[in-house]
């Protein structure tokens, strides 16, 4: 949903994840991020994997905010688990 976008001399670490899972590159922000992409990577229990999949929007009674989780994953048995770092 958020698109990756990164430029010289910034202090995080976005890029892309070569996923054997998905066959895909799958995106993340941070070390941090990828650290967590790549133990999803290698979980058996893990099909699918997609970074910053959609857009949570909610009002906390002052104003409107929205939150993209970090990564929506799809496990074998049909579950799936939404995280955010």
């Amino acid at each position: 949903m958020r698109p990756f976008r990164w430029s010289r001399g910034e202090r995080h670490f976005p890029g892309w994840y070569w996923a054997a899972t998905t066959g895909r590159h799958v995106g993340f922000e941070s070390w941090l991020e990828r650290d967590r992409l790549v133990l999803m990577d290698f979980d058996p229990r893990v099909v699918g994997i997609a970074s910053q999949p959609f857009w949570l929007h909610w009002h906390d009674g002052e104003r409107e905010r929205r939150h993209a989780p970090d990564y929506f994953v799809r496990r074998a048995d049909g579950s799936a688990r939404v995280s955010s770092i």
